[in-house]
């Protein structure tokens, strides 16, 4: 369904930036992030990104460097 949609020029070129950088249209992200609003759920933060799994298909965020089991389990022990 097609809809038109008034918003800042900033929030448009925030929105237009993060869909260029995950190679998506502009209506792709917007049907995401209102999907993720929808469920009651937050976006990615900035730096990070929500993609499917090669392997399970599953939404993966990523935000930063991979861990190891060793240091989850770590920060387990420390807590």
């Amino acid at each position: 369904m097609r809809t038109t949609v008034d918003l800042p020029e900033a929030k448009h070129r925030q929105l237009r930036a993060i869909a260029e950088k995950r190679a998506i249209s502009l209506g792709q992200l917007i049907t995401e992030l209102t999907d993720l609003a929808l469920q009651g759920k937050q976006a990615p933060t900035a730096g990070s990104t929500l993609a499917p799994s090669a392997q399970t298909g599953l939404l993966t965020l990523s935000v930063g460097r991979p861990i190891s089991s060793a240091e989850v389990a770590a920060l387990m022990e420390a807590t």
